[in-house]
């Protein structure tokens, strides 16, 4: 199962509400962690860590997925999701150079 920031806390059996008066934030400032639309100062960090028994890496990771995820961004190896060149013609993919070559 990938680790999410909503999942850590699930685990832990803590609503947003009770993590948000943990960490003197608004449960909207906790559910936007979770879905990747804001990020927490790094103050904070080390507190969530410790709140849901994990390491502030374990945290780190969590962000950066629902950060990745939000934004459709694939990681390092991966194919992206959508052929990025399939919206252009194969005469598009060819360099100047060779285009030239061809006497066009």
């Amino acid at each position: 199962m990938k680790k999410t920031l909503k999942n850590m806390r699930e685990l832990a059996n803590m609503t947003q509400a009770y993590v948000g008066q943990f960490l003197d934030v608004d449960k909207s400032t906790v559910s936007k962690w979770e879905s990747g639309n804001a990020y927490p100062q790094a103050e904070t960090l080390s507190l969530l860590a410790h709140l849901y028994g994990t390491s502030a890496d374990n945290i780190i990771a969590a962000i950066t997925a629902a950060r990745t995820q939000r934004q459709g961004i694939t990681a390092v190896g991966q194919q992206p999701h959508v052929n990025s060149w399939s919206k252009f013609s194969d005469e598009e993919h060819v360099p100047a150079e060779q285009t030239k070559m061809r006497g066009a």
